[in-house]
């Protein structure tokens, strides 16, 4: 394997929260139709946050893209006592959602660095929590010896099948891999071919994301995955195998981005946590469970409406 290069990334005077938040992201899964609204101090920006229209059926709504783990508000809230910066956050915050164009549904699952939500409940947001596995920067000796023994055992037993991981950030080859699997499972995906590719393309010229193979002794593709990372963490966004894969396959490719991730000194997350397959499978890991909010805004008809189709929908990059 080869080792990561060093990552190229935004500092955090930028206010650049995620990967998720960057203009390039946002241009690839949006189509470019994606705003942003903005609060400034003495000229220079303190707080920002993007925002995603769309128009369906007469309605209007402000959603989640495709492929894209989080979003919501950024904000310096500056120096001060604890008091101080939370009344600093929330005047910025109060002033963000004010100038959010008003939408007959708004839903935004927000990043890590989102601990309360409290002015979003003022302008009448609900608040739900989405759950997601992270694995904190650590040796790797610790981050194996904390893995469930039985994801060991897999990982070893894929590498005695002659398993190997194969750093080739070939969008096409992944796209292809992906989709192929897919209709193997008569299962559709929730975004195109050109917008997967588009995006491996983008993130992997920036040294912003790679692709991991898996080849059976054959040199066959057996499964792949696909991750990304920013100043803070890297998250595990896509993954497809074969249906006669090794059942340690997958396993073994987290395995190494975990390594990876770790040697860039980030976080690991897992991804949201969705039903109980994802939930044992990375549970295995080691990892500790950390809360995401969710905000949502829209009468109650359109709310459920919307819960009842993204319930459906979750965990769909992964096949």
């Amino acid at each position: 394997m080869n080792h990561p290069k060093p990552i190229s990334i935004p500092s955090k005077a930028d206010l650049r929260s995620t990967i998720f938040h960057e203009p390039w992201w946002l241009d690839i899964v949006t189509g470019r139709t994606h705003d942003r609204v903005q609060v400034k101090r003495d000229g220079q920006v303190v707080g920002w946050m993007p925002y995603c229209p769309r128009r369906r059926m007469g309605l209007s709504a402000h959603l989640m893209p495709p492929l894209t783990h989080f979003l919501g508000p950024v904000v310096a809230e500056g120096e001060g006592n604890i008091d101080t910066r939370f009344i600093t956050r929330l005047g910025i915050l109060r002033e963000l959602i004010q100038q959010l164009p008003k939408a007959d549904l708004i839903n935004i699952k927000c990043h890590r660095g989102v601990t309360d939500t409290i002015a979003f409940q003022e302008n009448d947001f609900a608040t739900s929590v989405q759950f997601t596995f992270e694995i904190f920067p650590q040796s790797i000796d610790t981050v194996w010896k904390n893995m469930r023994s039985p994801r060991r055992t897999v990982i070893r037993g894929a590498q005695r099948e002659g398993i190997t991981v194969e750093n080739y950030g070939d969008a096409d080859a992944f796209a292809d891999f992906y989709w192929r699997n897919l209709d193997e499972r008569g299962a559709k995906p929730r975004f195109s071919k050109t917008l997967c590719r588009d995006l491996i393309d983008a993130a992997t010229a920036r040294n912003r994301g790679r692709v991991l193979f898996a080849n059976d002794r054959h040199g066959e593709h057996v499964a792949a995955i696909f991750y990304v990372w920013d100043l803070e963490a890297a998250y595990y966004l896509m993954t497809t195998r074969t249906q006669q894969s090794h059942n340690g396959a997958i396993s073994l490719l987290v395995w190494e981005a975990i390594k990876n991730t770790m040697q860039m000194n980030l976080v690991f997350d897992l991804d949201g946590l969705h039903h109980e397959g994802a939930i044992m499978f990375l549970a295995g890991f080691g990892a500790q469970v950390s809360p995401r909010y969710i905000l949502t805004r829209g009468n109650l008809f359109l709310r459920t409406g919307w819960e009842i189709k993204t319930r459906g929908l979750r965990g769909k990059h992964f096949c």
